[in-house]
């Protein structure tokens, strides 16, 4: 169990530094795609905190004795250890305490991941307007071919003449 955290925090670790390099290395080079890493461990962050602020608000809404006997089952089984009434009720009492200050620590942190996540939106939209985006080359192509002519002769196709230049001030004598 202990190995399996451990690579949960590692990898949890490695995709933090990933996404925070390119969310330092998105407006300097200006590519609205770095983003991407770090919107989606924000909006992963996110997700776990909602599935945490409904779990607690479970927890208070009246699901606290069967949370409480979930927990004091799997304490039992893994340490082999059987507790006592008394025991019970003295770290049902201290479970309270300490679903209360993660209610309130799970508020503030979903709170402020929702802010990140629309400054870093708003972020990525800022860069993405600046983003060269280059013309697509199909479309021109079709419009350059249905513009062509064909010569009937040769089946060839022929150059599309360009429009004149206009001026309208040539003929007044001001050019």
């Amino acid at each position: 169990m202990t190995v399996a955290g451990l690579m949960f925090c590692t990898a949890f670790l490695v995709c933090q530094l990933i996404g925070t390099v390119f969310i330092c290395m998105a407006p300097k080079k200006k590519i609205a795609h770095y983003c991407w890493p770090r919107l989606v461990l924000i909006t992963g962050l996110l997700i776990c905190g909602v599935i945490a602020l409904v779990v607690m608000c479970l927890y208070f809404s009246g699901k606290s004795l069967a949370m409480n006997n979930a927990l004091f089952a799997v304490y039992e089984f893994f340490f082999d250890d059987k507790m006592s009434q008394a025991d019970r009720q003295h770290v049902s009492k201290d479970l309270k305490i300490y679903a209360g200050a993660f209610f309130a620590l799970i508020i503030v942190f979903v709170l402020y991941t929702l802010f990140e996540l629309l400054l870093l939106r708003k972020m990525y939209n800022e860069l993405k307007k600046g983003e060269f985006h280059p013309v697509s080359t199909q479309t021109s192509q079709a419009k350059y071919l249905s513009d062509a002519k064909s010569d009937p002769k040769s089946g060839a196709f022929q150059e599309p003449s360009a429009p004149p230049a206009f001026n309208p001030e040539f003929g007044a004598g001001k050019a």
